[in-house]
């Protein structure tokens, strides 16, 4: 069965579930990673990794987003 993978840009927080990335669009990834740098949280971020549930992501890497402006 063939992984999907995705790379997805937003909010780090920490939520009940565990660090949940919160996208512009409002839509909320659950990150299945407990090496997640704590000064991160509150910043945006973003991640890549499988998809594994409805809302979960398993992230290879986070790390935190630079405007290029």
């Amino acid at each position: 069965m063939k992984k999907v993978r995705r790379r997805v840009t937003g909010q780090l927080e920490q939520g009940p579930r565990g660090p949940v990335i919160v996208t512009e669009a409002g839509d909320r990834w659950v990150i299945d990673n407990e090496d997640i740098e704590p000064e991160l949280i509150g910043r945006l971020v973003v991640a890549e990794g499988a998809v594994i549930g409805l809302d979960r992501l398993n992230v290879d890497w986070v790390g935190e987003e630079h405007d290029e402006a």
